[in-house]
C-alpha cells in the first residue's frame, strides 16, 4: 500500500506535516467526510464548503417538505459514489458503485412519506443519519463528496502547487464529474478542470478536520447520551416500577434512576433503535436541539497521531 506522499515523493513522515488525509492511492481508507465537523471549521476551505453544503441541503430540504419529488430526483440525479477522495469502505482499488441517484431517491422518498421534513426532525444535513435505515457515514459522505467536490478541487489544487506537482491541462487530462454551484444553487460540470493524479492515480484530497470515523450524529450516541438519559428522568418522575429505591436515615422510601442497560433492554430490546428514538425526540424536540449544540461546540477532530494510525497502520491490517 503506498499513500499519496509517497507516491509524490513528498518526504511526510505523519499528519503532523500536512493539513490533508494522506490517502493510500491503491485502496480506500475507513474515513469519511462529516457535516458537522466541516460546518464547524473556520478555516477558508471549510467556510467555503459549508456553504456549499448549506445551499444545496436548503434546497433539497424544501423540496421535500414541498413534496416535489420531480425536484427532489434532479437534485439527487448528479450524486454518485467518488473514487477520487479514497475514502471509506472499498477493499483494494476505489470502485464505488453504492450510492445511485435512483437509491438516493428512494431514501429520501421514504424520509418524506415517514413525515420527517414535517415533524422537524431534519433540520441539519447530519439529521439524516439518525433516522433512516441504511443511510449513514458511508453514504453521507459520498453524497458530501459531491457536493463539495469544487471545493475539494480547489484545495487540492492549491496542495499540488505548494509542493510543486506537475498540473496536466484540460486538453491533456480533463476531469470527469459534477459539483454543486453555492452561487448559482445548481449542478454543473467541471468541463474546465484538468484531472489531478499522481502517477496515473486520481486523486481529491481531503482537509484533515474534515473526517471522522464516527460521526458526531451517530444514532448510537444520541440514544445513549440524550433518549435514555431523558427516559431516566421520566421513569424517575413518575417513580415507574424500573426504579430502584432505597431507604434514607428514618425510613423513607427513595426512588432512584434505573439503569439505561434496563430502560434499553425493556423499553428497546431487540427493535429498531432509529424508530425508538424518533419516537421520544417527537415527544420532547429539544432533545434534537441539544444534541445539536452539543455537537457544534464539542467538536472532537481525530488527532495527527489517531490519522496516523488509521491511515498507516490499521488500513495496512485490512489489506
Amino acid at each position: 500500500m503506498q499513500h499519496f506522499t509517497t507516491k509524490a515523493n513528498l518526504g511526510i513522515t505523519s499528519h503532523s506535516q500536512i493539513p490533508f488525509v494522506d490517502v493510500p492511492l491503491d485502496n480506500d481508507v475507513p474515513l469519511y467526510l462529516d457535516p458537522d465537523l466541516i460546518s464547524a471549521d473556520t478555516s477558508p476551505v471549510g467556510v467555503q464548503a459549508a456553504r456549499s453544503i448549506n445551499t444545496f441541503f436548503n434546497k433539497l430540504f424544501d423540496a421535500c417538505r414541498e413534496k416535489n419529488y420531480p425536484l427532489v430526483w434532479q437534485l439527487l440525479s448528479y450524486a454518485r459514489e467518488p473514487n477520487e477522495t479514497h475514502l471509506g469502505l472499498s477493499q483494494g482499488l476505489s470502485r464505488g458503485k453504492g450510492s445511485t441517484p435512483k437509491l438516493l431517491f428512494l431514501f429520501f422518498k421514504r424520509m418524506i412519506n415517514m413525515g420527517y421534513f414535517d415533524d422537524g426532525l431534519i433540520i441539519l444535513p447530519s439529521d439524516i443519519m439518525l433516522w433512516t435505515p441504511n443511510f449513514e457515514r458511508d453514504r453521507m459522505s459520498d453524497l458530501l463528496v459531491n457536493v463539495i467536490r469544487q471545493d475539494l478541487f480547489m484545495f487540492t489544487l492549491q496542495q499540488f502547487a505548494h509542493y510543486g506537482l506537475p498540473i496536466p491541462t484540460v486538453e491533456d487530462r480533463p476531469y470527469q464529474g459534477y459539483y454543486w454551484d453555492a452561487d448559482q444553487c445548481r449542478w454543473n460540470l467541471a468541463s474546465a478542470w484538468p484531472a489531478l493524479t499522481v502517477k496515473e492515480f486520481p486523486v481529491l484530497l481531503v482537509p484533515k478536520s474534515f473526517v471522522c470515523r464516527c460521526p458526531l450524529a451517530s444514532p448510537r450516541r444520541y440514544l445513549q447520551k440524550h433518549i435514555l438519559r431523558y427516559r431516566q428522568e421520566r421513569h424517575l418522575d413518575n417513580q415507574s416500577p424500573l426504579c430502584p429505591t432505597k431507604q434514607d436515615k428514618v425510613g423513607n422510601i427513595i426512588f432512584l434512576k434505573p439503569p439505561k442497560k434496563l430502560i434499553r433492554a425493556t423499553e428497546l430490546g431487540s427493535g429498531d433503535y432509529k424508530d425508538y428514538i424518533r419516537r421520544y425526540t417527537s415527544e420532547n424536540p429539544k432533545l434534537l436541539s441539544d444534541f445539536h449544540n452539543e455537537n457544534l461546540h464539542n467538536a472532537h477532530r481525530l488527532t495527527d497521531d489517531e490519522l496516523d494510525y488509521i491511515v498507516y497502520v490499521l488500513s495496512r491490517k485490512a489489506e
